[in-house]
């Protein structure tokens, strides 16, 4: 039996269907990240119709955007460049 990913763990342990783990292995949904960066629009593509498991795997999604890192790419976006040019204390 091949090992679990972090994600199909944490999917195991709020009471997913196997069947449910593989949507997410074939989504390419397996680390943290990818899962943090679900909506609830997603879920009925992963399989995942029943409210109950539809709550379990919101506040799931919940806690890991709270635990994973927000990216570089939001600082680049913004376009700042840590350079303060609009000093007006001069």
């Amino acid at each position: 039996m091949p090992k679990q990913s972090l994600v199909q763990t944490w999917l195991t342990a709020i009471g997913l269907a196997p069947h449910i783990l593989e949507t997410f292995d074939a989504a390419g949904i397996v680390n943290p990240k990818d899962l943090a960066e679900l909506e609830v629009c997603h879920y009925p593509a992963l399989g995942v119709q029943e409210p109950s498991d539809r709550k379990k795997l919101f506040y799931l999604v919940q806690r890991v955007k709270l635990a994973v890192p927000e990216d570089d790419q939001n600082e680049e976006e913004d376009g700042d460049d840590g350079d303060d040019d609009d000093d007006d204390d001069d």
